[in-house]
């Protein structure tokens, strides 16, 4: 249960600062544009026939996103914790021979 939760949370967190991200750039792009009027006034007549189709993206991907993103992140927190399990016994195993071979020196 804990590295469920944990992985909803890298997920929430991966979403949050990919939100916020987007809107930084999206501001930055907005306080740096500069029209350039002069040469807009000569395209007048293809300005106006234009029209921009933008698709909206559904729900269902933001959920669908959602829970990939924190089935990845359960997956990286299990592959951590076992990668730190297996080098903890790596380390009790030396340290165990390191006390054998010195406790036999003494005797």
């Amino acid at each position: 249960m804990k590295v469920v939760l944990q992985a909803i949370i890298g997920s929430i967190s991966i979403h949050v600062i990919y939100v916020v991200v987007m809107m930084l750039v999206g501001y930055i792009k907005t306080k740096n544009y500069k029209p350039d009027i002069e040469n807009a006034w000569d395209k007048v007549e293809t300005l106006q026939n234009e029209v921009e189709i933008v698709s909206v993206t559904s729900p269902h991907f933001y959920v669908l996103s959602f829970l990939g993103v924190a089935v990845i992140c359960g997956i990286v927190i299990l592959s951590y914790e076992k990668l730190m399990n297996s080098l903890s016994l790596i380390d009790n195993a030396h340290e165990y021979s390191l006390i054998r071979r010195i406790s036999n020196h003494m005797v």
